[in-house]
């Protein structure tokens, strides 16, 4: 990982002169995690504007390769706008678009790094999205009702740069009402909560697996140290069950002495993306159209990215 200066910009909309709206892709896709176990799964969703079509066949060729399709679906939405143009007598303009989504639950075949390809829609394509997997947790054994775990994604991260902590926990399925991770607290670092996510895992019987993910930055170099995590279980008769994991330690590396730039940007990745409503080529005299310029950083918290600052173009509000 290394570190990025501010050159780059953060979360801009820059308005040249008033309304409009920003260009929009086609197609685009998503998936609610991108770190999952192996035979445990994610789901993976498309969106379209109206008149695309999806391709089956394609579909299940590109993602069969690395991925089992557990389940899938689809819904519509309409969805609307009103855009107000100024200097042209306040004249009013209405636009409505249909959009479809696709949702496939999916899980991952083996190990690593792996990808969901690009799916080709018409003339788009959504991008490829990188999933990693990690090994299946073991099921408990023998007389264990229960295993705890705390796994995180690196051992070594530049001051502010993120680290993702799991809490996972595979319990008996009679146990399933009565439990919960513990909230995570840490000194010297800001903790955001990624959500929590229970699912099930079958080996022989049917066991319950809630896995709780943090984003943690730390905000102080040298070693930042994660506790022992305590899990308490309550039975179905009422006992008590008590369960440690293992602390982890976290070697945080101060920001380079030869980092002279004014912001600090330790992101895994970022890139700087621009739209226009309309081509600079194709724009006149008197007409409004809207720039969007987006970051998107990997690994960052939104309040890390610096304000935008543009050079004042002759001729242009």
């Amino acid at each position: 990982m290394k570190p990025i200066s501010n050159t780059l910009a953060a979360l801009v909309v820059l308005i040249m002169t008033l309304g409009g709206s920003a260009a929009m892709g086609a197609i685009s896709a998503s998936v609610d995690r991108d770190r999952v176990a192996l035979r445990d799964t994610f789901k993976f969703t498309i969106t379209a504007t109206e008149g695309e079509k999806l391709d089956d066949q394609n579909l299940m060729n590109a993602l069969s390769k690395d991925f089992e399709v557990k389940s899938d679906g689809s819904s519509s939405s309409r969805s609307g706008s009103l855009n107000l143009l100024f200097g042209f007598g306040n004249d009013l303009s209405r636009s409505q678009q249909q959009e479809k989504k696709w949702f496939f639950t999916l899980s991952p075949k083996r190990e690593g790094k792996l990808q969901v390809p690009p799916i080709r829609m018409g003339q788009d394509s959504t991008q490829s999205i990188q999933i990693e997997v990690t090994p299946a947790p073991a099921p408990p054994t023998g007389g264990q009702l229960v295993v705890f775990e705390v796994d995180v994604d690196k051992k070594s991260v530049y001051v502010e740069g993120q680290v993702i902590l799991t809490l996972r926990t595979l319990a008996e399925s009679r146990l399933r009402r009565h439990f919960d991770p513990p909230p995570l607290k840490l000194d010297n670092a800001f903790i955001k909560t990624l959500g929590e996510r229970p699912h099930f895992y079958r080996d022989e019987q049917e066991w319950m697996v809630k896995e709780v993910r943090y984003a943690i930055f730390p905000e102080k170099s040298g070693t930042l140290e994660i506790p022992v995590q305590v899990l308490s279980l309550q039975g179905s008769r009422g006992e008590t069950y008590r369960f440690e994991s293992e602390p982890q330690v976290i070697n945080v590396i101060p920001k380079p002495k030869n980092f002279t730039a004014g912001t600090w940007l330790p992101a895994q990745s970022l890139t700087l993306q621009e739209n226009w409503s309309t081509e600079p080529n194709e724009m006149r005299a008197g007409e409004s159209a809207t720039r969007t310029i987006t970051v998107f950083a990997e690994g960052l918290q939104g309040v890390q990215l610096p304000p935008a600052r543009f050079t004042p173009i002759d001729g242009l509000k």
